[in-house]
């Protein structure tokens, strides 16, 4: 959702629509009246939605949207196509057209994630997920979506795991054009302007700032917010520290379990938590036994050094 810096009545909100079936209401929507009413300002296609939008702070009748296909049903999934573009409005979303300009990639892509610079809004950043759903590419322009360049430096494509149509987010430092974040599995970070990138949080693996980014923001007083998939951490000197700030304490357990040897604790497998286990005497630090996405739990009655584990994707793992 970006609002009109010059009328905030106006509003627009990207919207991908019902991802279980094809229809005609996706894509970009207009508010006139701060939301009371929506008109459909932009449409790709019956499968793609809109999955980000921008507005130029200086001119705001320079909007851009992003644009991606994706169904997912029971019997299909559908996270790239023909329909991943950039379109741009010069009329205050009246009409939009398509960029294609010098240097941006051609063929279907994934998801794409856009950010604009507020201290120049010329210059536009995308991140492109391909469609094997690594890092195509990061790109760059400065005169408002004509050309394109590619600024990819040694970001690793793997960083968004595989399953880049998860993220698709890219952000720009205020202050600093050349302080640039996609976030991923890990979040990187360059300060050259793409050159170099290097993780600007400790790797997920290290359980100190939850795997899956997705959403960072910079406050008045140039802190950065990171959203996660285990919730909200703040950093106060640019990413070397990071506190979680959002003290939510639940967690979702798929299944739990009995432990005949260790009848005082609970087990269970956790959404994107691993497995973990404990007791209300030290509620609020369970260890980690396993990693991913915890489902069943089991331990054999007869051996109490043998535990088995699930994790997503069917996987099994079990210790000895």
């Amino acid at each position: 959702i970006v609002i009109d810096p010059t009328n905030p009545n106006k509003i627009f909100a990207a919207s991908m629509g019902n991802p279980f079936l094809r229809d005609n209401d996706r894509g970009l929507y207009r508010s006139l009246d701060a939301g009371n009413s929506w008109t459909q300002v932009l449409f790709a296609s019956n499968q793609a939605g809109a999955i980000d939008v921008v507005i130029d702070s200086n001119n705001p009748y320079l909007v851009y949207a992003s644009t991606w296909d994706r169904i997912r049903t029971n019997q299909e999934s559908v996270a790239r196509g023909p329909n991943a573009k950039i379109w741009k409005s010069t009329n205050g979303g009246q009409s939009f057209s398509t960029l294609s300009g010098g240097g941006w990639p051609m063929g279907d892509q994934s998801r794409i994630g856009l950010s604009i610079f507020p201290g120049n809004p010329s210059t536009i950043f995308a991140v492109v997920v391909s469609t094997t759903y690594m890092i195509e590419g990061i790109y760059k322009s400065t005169n408002q979506g004509t050309s394109w360049t590619n600024i990819t430096g040694d970001l690793p494509p793997g960083m968004t795991g595989g399953f880049g149509w998860y993220f698709g987010q890219i952000r720009v430092n205020p202050t600093n054009i050349n302080e640039i974040y996609v976030l991923g599995v890990d979040l990187y970070k360059t300060t050259n302007g793409g050159i170099n990138w290097f993780m600007a949080a400790p790797s997920w693996c290290s359980y100190q700032v939850h795997a899956d980014k997705h959403d960072l923001q910079f406050d008045i007083s140039g802190n950065i917010i990171l959203a996660t998939d285990g919730g909200l951490y703040e950093t106060k000197n640019g990413g070397n520290t990071w506190d979680d700030i959002e003290n939510i304490t639940n967690t979702q357990f798929y299944r739990v379990a009995y432990n005949p040897h260790q009848p005082q604790n609970y087990y269970g497998g956790a959404q994107d938590n691993g497995s973990t286990g404990g007791n209300s005497s030290n509620i609020n630090n369970w260890p980690r036994i396993f990693g991913g996405d915890g489902f069943q739990m089991r331990f054999d009655p007869n051996q109490n050094n043998v535990s088995y584990v699930e994790t997503q994707n069917g996987r099994l793992w079990y210790t000895i």
